[in-house]
């Protein structure tokens, strides 16, 4: 993900929220992770992380933890039981984030067009 790619997506999800949520992790003045939540559009009575992106700087140091504790909060505040996400199968750190925060692998797989890499579906049950 370049500068222009960032600027296209993350342009469009400011502009037409569409009831999600957009936050930036902030350390020291610097934005060090962005991130979107909502309702998932497929599973209407599930919280969705649609995306979760940390700074490569700022890789290692606890933010992507910090922030998926936000998400898994944020989300079951706004009533939902269970949360769905979908992440690049091949990206080994973030699959482990997140199995590491509860959330499993369903078998579903996708390809979206805008990346055209192999995606897998995780979700994790409030508890």
């Amino acid at each position: 993900m370049d500068l222009a790619a960032s600027k296209e997506l993350w342009a469009a999800s400011l502009q037409n929220p569409d009831s999600k949520e957009t936050y930036l992790g902030i350390d020291e003045g610097r934005i060090v992770s962005i991130f979107r939540l909502g309702r998932d559009v497929d599973l209407i009575s599930t919280g969705h992380l649609f995306s979760l992106y940390v700074h490569p700087v700022s890789v290692g140091k606890g933010f992507g933890s910090q922030t998926l504790e936000f998400v898994i909060q944020r989300l079951k505040t706004l009533g939902f039981q269970q949360i769905s996400l979908w992440v690049f199968e091949s990206n080994s750190i973030a699959r482990n984030l997140y199995t590491r925060k509860g959330f499993q692998v369903t078998g579903l797989k996708r390809t979206d067009n805008r990346w055209k890499i192999p995606e897998i579906q995780m979700i994790k049950k409030s508890s």
